[in-house]
């Protein structure tokens, strides 16, 4: 029978420690197969003395294997959970490898084991060595509860032996506190566990610095003896010990440790610190001494005779006194805290500082908040900045200002007994922020004694300060008079918060309104006050505003905001206030003007449109721009046929009209004029369908697209009286041509008969522009508006009227230009110039750069000047008056003749444009901006030499005329075999070729064509053969050519860039590429947007050689453009820019 149970026992063991075949399943079979008396002999407790030594092992097999359902099934059957295998018991095994549901179920089992020192101790030790983190918790939390209250420390210390070293392996972060259990059983070896919070100081690098975050551990003392190990000597220089439980601290760690610097000693229960004992004070190493939310009742003078200390913080404590209590005949010693820096006694019980205080010569923060000071120490020699006396009894100050008057930032007095502001504070020019709430004072001091320059912050809240407004009793009709808080004018400039609330203000004082940068204002507490004065609208930096539950009924627009409950946040709620003051301080009004450019070819009949629509007989004459303002067009009931609700009524809209002549030396500076928030009259002769007249139409849409591709276009044929017979089948005849030719572009039609006699069509154009008018908007934001009836600022209209009153000059000063006689007044202003005239203007309150911003905005959407919004070329200075002599002024370069221009290259030098700055009136003084302007609009570009010939240092500056430049494709006649063996290609889609993108882009090229530039691409200047045109640039070189050309994209107009190198050179493509990124964004930013349909405007390829080799033979068009089949054959690579 005994052999039976011992075979028993085998098996079952070898099963469980099978890490193949095991399974819970099989193991309950194996049981099931047992005869009864064998299961009994394995397990029975009759007979334990008797039960094979296998048996025993069974149940620890299964907790180290972890099989919860295999440790059910053995202690149903009796298994012993008590019993000590060879590993340890099968509690402790199953602790060791994290098994803690075993562990419960063990527990459950055998409640008694938890009372059993031994077998908590050896599990936690097991705990210890797995590093189970859990389990660590759990076996210290039974610890805890088996040893609470039982012996004290001192008998654990002295009768029990440490436990063995399992500690030095227990994870740092596995123990959060050390609770007096814990600590009485392990004894010693806590300074073991109290190690694996020491770590190094990472600041320091040349030698090693230990510190100690020994915090919120729990502990009840501090055993001196922890610290006697050797890796601490001279090396442990912070201790952390706060938030434990220590009543006392033993002498050596204030005073026996010199290489100390750090010791906080905060949230404990601390009576009183230790003496200084048998060691010198002078000795202590300390730096940072912290010890405050303790028990502290008074402080010796021990602590203030350490000459290292910097910083002593014994806030939240009791204490009443510092130093000796003063008996007859003592002498309090004199303290030696001379690098003291920073000292907290805040929330303690003092009634006064120690004068002695005066030795520490360094100090700058004092914190004495929180006594019962009645009187402040007299001030002695010390760098203070930040000085707290806030919540005491203090009603007189010292002479604070001839200690402090460079030093003190910071200075807090409220909750004190004030009763005035103290003329020593208005003497601290460095002080940044004054707290004087709760101080019982009445009134201010006069402002001119105020000498605070550099104050930012001021609290005068929960005082008694009064402000009212003068006014007349109803009933007894007795006269009150006005009480006004004043404060010093360059409070407007520094002061950024400012706190009221709570005070017996009736009204707002003017001297606030005043202070311009002002972020911050409370005056909320005051009930009394139901008015806020449009002065606040001054307050531009006013971010903050705290009302509180003051109700404000007067303006009535701000009523609505102050009754209803709402639950805007105090930012948005300031924006509203704010944003309904300066309606009414800035006296808004509608602006109903609107600006109206009329482009289109010569002979088209725009002049004649113009004179239908104003009713204006115009004198022929040979102006660029012909312009009429305040035009009103006569809207009457046949134009306004439905009216959108909100539009201005029908005669208050007024029109600024620019008619832009059209002949090709114009087309070339039209792109000064074209702005956006601008209706277009785009006027064409419907008698001209042929293909030439179209062209000529291009470069004007063109145009449009590409200054202000979101301002309506309306398309006006005219001459449609030259038609007596099947006019209607004609016009829509002309419409569709036009329509195919810019099917990309949204056009409103119209036909008119310009004639004087006739004016047919002109109330439907009328009707068009009214359409427009009213429904065209601008971003504001995130949102859009209506631009028509937009409110501006009384002082926009004002300075409209004035320069508007300028411009009367206008005419003669043009013809005194054209004669070379100086002008004067200018028909432009500088930037200080338009300064000047809003400075001296009555009621200004245009200031800030974005007033300016939007005031010209205002006046180039209305017609009345032009502004040239680019940083680059320093032009954002210039403020064009009269659009006339700009034009004139710009075209007379372009008009200059051959024999004045290389004729070959487009080449005028400097002198000659200085004698057109002069002629124009621009002025010898302003040469610089002229040219500038010039190169503004790529009228002319600046180029160190001529590309053929290298010039000499005392040559002239030359300049390209990109308009002058040749007319053709370039190209270099190839000399025997083609030597270049490598080829890049990259190809531009446009929808479109704008006017002069080809003129510009080799003028930009050819003037970039310098040394430093192309040198970095191992290219020698000397050995450059370029060849240009305005529809190419061809450079040869050294190592290859350079070929930039026009071609055809599936029948878009495109662009190919072609580079041929003998040893792969294609470092210049990136420059290449980057030009004409740049002119796109520059100049023509309407094709970076997307078509009708969606698609790009412009599409980049990376062309396959070996593709493109195949149809390079293909025919080309008729102006000998490359073309690119239709098929999809061809391989591309597109790219983003």
């Amino acid at each position: 029978m005994e052999e039976n149970i011992e075979s028993a026992a085998d098996q079952l063991l070898q099963y469980i420690q099978d890490p193949d075949n095991f399974s819970p399943e099989g193991f309950v079979q194996q049981l099931e197969l047992l005869a009864p008396e064998v299961i009994q002999g394995l397990f029975s407790t009759d007979n334990a003395n008797r039960r094979p030594e296998r048996a025993k092992e069974l149940l620890p097999a299964a907790c180290e294997r972890g099989d919860l359902e295999a440790v059910v099934w053995l202690l149903v059957m009796g298994a012993d959970p008590s019993v000590i295998a060879q590993k340890g018991s099968s509690l402790e095994i199953a602790t060791v490898h994290g098994h803690a549901e075993i562990v419960d179920k063990l527990i459950s089992w055998n409640e008694g084991a938890l009372e059993s020192r031994d077998t908590v101790i050896g599990c936690l030790r097991k705990a210890c060595e797995g590093h189970h983190r859990e389990l660590i918790k759990f076996w210290l939390g039974h610890l805890n509860n088996l040893y609470l209250y039982k012996e004290p420390w001192s008998n654990f210390v002295r009768n029990n032996s440490p436990l063995p070293g399992y500690a030095l392996r227990v994870p740092k972060h596995c123990i959060q506190q050390l609770s007096d259990a814990v600590i009485q059983v392990m004894g010693e070896t806590v300074q073991h566990i109290l190690e694996a919070w020491v770590d190094s100081d990472e600041e320091e690098v040349d030698e090693e610095r230990l510190c100690a975050h020994w915090n919120s551990k729990n502990l009840p003392l501090f055993d001196e003896t922890w610290l006697q190990r050797p890796r601490y000597n001279t090396h442990l220089v912070h201790i952390d010990l706060s938030q434990n439980a220590f009543k006392t601290i033993p002498e050596m760690l204030l005073w026996g440790i010199p290489w100390l610097e750090y010791l906080d000693l905060s949230d404990n229960l601390i009576t009183e610190l230790p003496d200084v004992g048998q060691t010198e004070p002078d000795q202590s190493g300390l730096i940072y001494l912290k010890v405050t939310s303790n028990k502290l009742t008074y402080i010796s003078n021990d602590v203030f005779m350490m000459p290292q200390l910097q910083m002593l913080s014994l806030a939240r404590n009791k204490i009443t006194f510092i130093g000796l209590i003063e008996q007859e005949g003592d002498v309090q010693p004199e303290w030696k805290c001379t690098s003291l820096q920073e000292l907290n006694l805040s929330f303690n019980e003092l009634t006064c500082l120690p004068e002695r205080l005066s030795v520490a010569s360094r100090l700058k923060r004092l914190e004495v908040s929180n006594n019962h000071l009645e009187e402040m120490t007299k001030p002695w020699h010390c760098p203070m900045e930040i000085l707290d006396l806030s919540h005491n009894a203090i009603s007189e100050i010292p002479d604070v200002h001839v200690y402090w008057r460079q030093s003190l930032r910071i200075l807090n007095l409220s909750s004190n007994n004030l009763r005035r502001i103290p003329h020593t504070i208005c003497q601290l020019t460095m002080l940044e922020n004054l707290d004087l709430s709760n101080t019982g004072i009445r009134r201010l001091p006069d402002k001119d004694t105020w000498k605070t320059f550099s104050l930012a912050k001021l609290d005068l809240s929960a005082n008694h300060l009064v402000v009212r407004k003068a006014k007349m009793r109803k009933i007894t009709r007795e006269y009150i008079e006005p009480v006004e808080l004043s404060f010093p004018d360059y409070f407007d400039k520094k002061l950024k918060a400012l706190n009221l609330s709570y005070n017996d203000l009736h009204d707002v004082p003017d001297s606030v309104c005043q202070m311009r940068h002002l972020q911050y204002l409370d005056i909320q507490g005051n009930p009394c006050i139901t008015c806020l004065p449009d002065q606040m609208a001054a307050l531009r930096d006013l971010v903050n505003l705290k009302f509180g539950s003051i109700q404000i009924k007067h303006p009535s627009e701000l009523a609505k905001l102050f009754c209803q409950p709402t639950e805007r946040n105090v930012e948005d709620k300031t924006h509203l206030v704010k944003q309904t003051l300066r309606k009414r301080f800035l006296q808004y009004e509608v602006c109903r003007e609107m600006k109206i450019i009329m482009v289109g070819p010569s002979q088209t009949g725009k002049t004649e449109l113009l004179c239908s629509l104003t009713g204006i007989e115009w004198p022929q004459s040979d102006l660029g721009v012909n312009v009429v303002s305040k035009a009103s067009l006569n809207f009457d009931k046949k134009v306004v046929i439905k009216r959108i609700i909100n539009t201005p009524r029908k005669q208050d809209i007024q029109f600024t009209i620019w008619d832009l002549k059209g002949s090709d030396e114009y087309l070339v500076i039209h792109q000064a004029f074209l702005t956006p928030h601008t209706i277009y009259l785009l006027v064409w002769d419907m008698t001209k369908r042929d293909d030439e007249s179209m062209e000529k139409l291009e470069p004007h849409v063109l145009n449009i697209k590409a200054r202000a591709p979101l301002s309506p276009i309306i398309a006006v044929g005219t001459h449609i009286d030259r038609y007596k017979h099947n006019r209607q089948q004609i016009v829509t005849e002309s419409i569709a041509a036009f329509s195919r030719k810019f099917q990309d572009t949204d056009f409103t039609f119209v036909e008119v008969d310009a004639r004087p006699v006739s004016s047919e069509g002109i109330i439907d154009l009328k009707r068009m522009i009214y359409n427009h008018a009213t429904t065209m908007t601008y971003m504001k934001g995130p949102h859009r508006y209506i631009m028509l009836g937009r409110e501006v600022p009384r002082s926009f209209i004002h300075l409209k009227e004035q320069l508007s009153h300028a411009q009367e000059n206008l005419p003669v000063q043009r013809q005194h230009a054209q004669d070379g006689v100086p002008v004067s007044p200018k028909p432009f202003l500088t930037e200080a110039e338009l300064a000047a005239i809003i400075e001296r203007m009555s009621g200004n309150f245009i200031e800030t750069t974005k007033e300016v911003e939007q005031v010209v905005e205002y006046l180039q959407d209305c017609g009345t000047l032009i502004h040239i919004q680019d940083y680059t070329y320093k032009l954002t200075r210039l403020y064009f008056l009269d659009p006339v002599w700009l034009s004139n002024t710009l075209v007379k370069v372009v008009r200059l003749k051959n024999s004045d221009i290389n004729e070959h290259q487009g080449i005028v030098t400097e002198s000659q444009l200085r004698r057109l700055s002069v002629a124009s009136g621009f002025g010898e003084h302003n040469f610089k901006e002229y040219l500038q302007l010039l190169a503004r609009f790529e009228i002319t570009l600046s180029t160190i030499k001529s590309c053929r010939e290298s010039c000499s240092l005392n040559e002239p500056r030359k300049y390209i005329i990109p308009s002058a430049l040749p007319y053709g494709r370039p190209w270099i006649e190839t000399i025997g075999d083609n030597p270049y063996k490598h080829k890049l290609m990259r190809w531009y889609q446009m929808a479109y070729t704008p006017p002069g993108f080809w003129s510009r882009l080799v003028a930009r090229l050819l003037v970039s064509i310098k040394q430093q530039d192309l040198n970095q691409f191992r290219i020698q200047l000397e050995h450059i053969l370029p060849c240009v045109s305005q529809e190419g640039l061809f450079i040869r070189h050294d190592d290859g050519e350079i070929k930039i050309e026009p071609m055809q994209i599936f029948n878009d107009p495109s662009l190919r860039i072609i580079l041929l190198s003998k040893d792969n050179l294609f470092s210049p493509l990136g420059f290449i590429v980057d030009h004409i990124e740049k002119l796109l964004k520059e100049w023509y930013p309407g094709l970076t947007k997307n078509r009708l349909d969606g698609r790009p405007r412009v599409i980049r390829y990376i062309p396959c050689p070996v593709c493109v080799q195949n149809f390079q033979n293909n025919t080309s068009d008729e102006e000998g453009h490359q073309q690119i089949p239709k098929t999809k054959d061809t391989t591309f690579l597109r790219w983003k820019s």
